[in-house]
């Protein structure tokens, strides 16, 4: 069975032009049996019998177009900082890895996490969550990278970790416990605060200077974007309401894009109108979300492993770039690149 998987791939990459390089222990293993969808958690418990499973790295990116960087299992989520991407491996056995952005061997930087989930990067620090103990994690980019850990006694499932600053903002769903909801806030990883509470499922979230934004249901017809105030308070919503909402990128003017199982779309102004960018059909949902104020460009990943851009301003898309990736599930950017991770791969597309 090993041997016909890795021809399966073998063969798929090498129609896409892409080399295939197995590492010295390079039994991809199995993938897990489902779970929690969205900007987070695949599927499952990911349970891999208490050992790490093997990578298989992607050949060095040559020029700056398509590439893929790994192939793994059960990737959740996806962060980048300095020259690395960073990503979960959503087991119960798991760890945080990075890769290079320009390719080449993954390596393990935090190993024995529990369900790892959610990630977020900032230019000096990387946080996430761990479903399997309801922990919140947190790693400075500068040596000492020491891991600092807290439990928020809270039932994480679902939720998102975010961070402006040395601010970092997450949500807990509580099980999805209609009002039951928090959102939690740390300044500097020290004490932990419930920040927001009542909150019927609160799950995507996003933070600027000001405000923190927030997915959740709005208790009759689906979910909305809520903004609220860094020092809490009552939420603004925005008018729209849409149907599982899985990622939110901030605007540095403090509008927001949303990635949804029905429609992506984005606002120059909170209050909207939102500009539809992309209308979800069939299974292709929005799960991430990534905005660029430079090139005034907001990115969506799909969950078919496509990649698309919309203007600001422009009603529709720009420009769709399509990857041979599968079942979607996060999304990351640099000056250059979007970073888009599958539940098996993850792959670097110029912008």
């Amino acid at each position: 069975m090993r041997t016909s998987w890795l021809l399966v791939i073998a063969g798929i990459l090498a129609a896409c032009g892409t080399q295939l390089t197995i590492a010295p222990d390079g039994d991809p293993g199995t993938a897990g049996d489902g779970g929690a969808e969205g900007d987070g958690a695949p599927a499952g418990d990911g349970d891999v019998g208490g050992s790490l499973p093997s990578i298989i790295p992607g050949a060095p990116c040559s020029g700056g177009g398509v590439c893929r960087l790994v192939t793994s299992r059960q990737i959740a989520s996806i962060a980048v900082q300095d020259e690395y991407v960073y990503f979960t491996q959503y087991e119960n056995a798991g760890a945080i890895w990075r890769v290079p952005k320009s390719g080449g061997n993954a390596e393990v930087v935090v190993p024995a996490q529990k369900l790892p989930s959610s990630l977020f990067a900032t230019a000096a620090d990387l946080y996430w969550l761990n479903e399997g103990d309801n922990g919140v994690a947190h790693r400075p980019a500068a040596a000492p990278s020491s891991i600092a850990t807290k439990n928020t006694g809270s039932m994480l499932a679902g939720g998102q970790i975010t961070a402006f600053g040395t601010k970092s903002y997450w949500t807990a769903p509580a099980s999805e416990i209609s009002s039951g909801g928090t959102v939690h806030f740390s300044d500097g990883f020290a004490s932990d605060q419930t920040l927001i509470v009542s909150l019927d499922v609160p799950m995507a979230i996003a933070a600027d200077a000001s405000s923190v934004y927030l997915a959740m249901n709005n208790g009759t017809t689906g979910q909305q974007v809520y903004r609220f105030a860094v020092a809490g308070g009552a939420g603004d919503p925005a008018p729209q309401v849409y149907q599982g909402v899985h990622a939110i990128a901030v605007f540095a003017l403090g509008a927001v894009a949303v990635a949804s199982d029905s429609v992506m779309g984005h606002s120059l102004t909170f209050s909207g109108p939102f500009i539809e960018a992309l209308e979800g059909t069939g299974s292709a949902r929005g799960v991430g979300v990534v905005h660029d104020d430079v090139l005034t460009s907001s990115y969506f990943l799909t969950s078919d492993g496509r990649v698309h851009r919309a203007m600001d301003g422009v009603a529709g898309i720009a420009k769709t770039t399509a990857t041979d990736c599968s079942d979607g599930r996060s999304l990351a950017q640099d000056p250059t690149y979007v970073y888009l991770a599958c539940m098996t791969s993850i792959w670097r597309v110029p912008k």
